[in-house]
């Protein structure tokens, strides 16, 4: 197996001990207190906490990590065991949501140049919604309009140099569904209307690029800079493994003569103070989607 699959096989692991980690956060109401509550004036007083620093790590055993963890969690050793346990659990591929076949992804030659390689992470998409945890689902679609689902699934997508290898498939019917976020401008929402989209509004960047891989919508469009590059990193390498691809918006709407894979989000540009992506995005997972999306989205857009 090739560095490029080893690093999938690495990633897919990961994702999954850190979403496990994430519903046992949820689940353990003593846990989850601890991890959410609001420190009170007293609390927030720097003269009335402990004059130590301590440095949490992943230790050589469970025990050492629940040790380490309850100095962090106001001396709960039971609940510190409990995380500490999913911390230290080996992950197998067959346990992940659908199973990834270990052979399946073996006879794959998808390579990458892993001595140049930068990651980047959003440990929780929809924060929010993580917390409230009030689940609405449009039924005609079985879209989330918020809150989350604790049966996750794993998707996962590689695309370099050309080669491109998804746990998903690229050949799907167009819906006409475009997913927006609540707080979107109506006059974006109306110029898509009158296109002939259907409009939704759901939580969460990550999801929101989601139902377009999974083909539960068509596109996923957002005028504001509202989004940083840890939201779309992810789900971009599996639009991007399905012919899609993740766009400014702003570039598009006031470009229209141009290639749009010009304006594609890139991630290496080096310069820290571009993390948020300033001009917006367009989501897409096929030509005609664009075709669309570009004579309703006219040259007036204003940000």
């Amino acid at each position: 197996m090739k560095d490029g699959m080893k690093l999938l096989c690495l990633l897919l692991k990961s994702s999954e001990k850190a979403a496990n980690i994430a519903r046992v956060c949820r689940q353990n109401d003593s846990l989850f207190r601890l991890l959410i509550q609001e420190k009170n004036d007293d609390e927030k007083n720097p003269s009335n906490t402990l004059d130590k620093t301590v440095i949490v790590k992943v230790c050589s055993t469970s025990e050492e990590t629940t040790k380490l963890l309850s100095q962090v969690l106001d001396d709960d050793v039971k609940t510190a065991g409990v995380l500490a346990m999913e911390i230290h659990r080996d992950i197998e591929l067959s346990e992940i949501n659908p199973a990834v076949d270990y052979n399946y992804l073996e006879n794959y030659d998808v390579d990458l140049d892993i001595t140049d390689l930068g990651i980047w992470i959003d440990p929780i998409d929809s924060t929010a919604d993580y917390i409230n945890a009030n689940t609405i689902i449009d039924e005609a679609t079985d879209l989330h309009l918020s809150g989350l689902k604790w049966q996750g699934n794993c998707y996962w997508g590689l695309y370099s140099g050309g080669k491109s290898q998804s746990s998903l498939t690229s050949s799907l019917n167009q819906n006409n569904i475009v997913v927006l976020s609540r707080y979107e401008d109506p006059i974006i929402k109306s110029k898509l209307s009158n296109c002939g989209f259907r409009l939704i509004e759901v939580t969460g960047a990550g999801y929101k690029i989601l139902t377009v891989a999974t083909g539960q919508a068509d596109a996923y469009v957002l005028s504001k800079s509202s989004t940083y590059k840890w939201d779309t990193c992810g789900p971009h390498a599996i639009i991007r493994s399905l012919g899609g691809n993740i766009i400014d918006f702003k570039k598009f709407s006031t470009n229209h003569d141009e290639d749009p894979s010009e304006f594609a989000i890139k991630y290496n540009d080096g310069d820290e103070a571009k993390h948020s992506n300033a001009g917006g995005l367009i989501v897409y997972r096929n030509s005609e989607t664009l075709q669309l999306l570009q004579k309703s989205l006219v040259l007036s857009t204003k940000l």
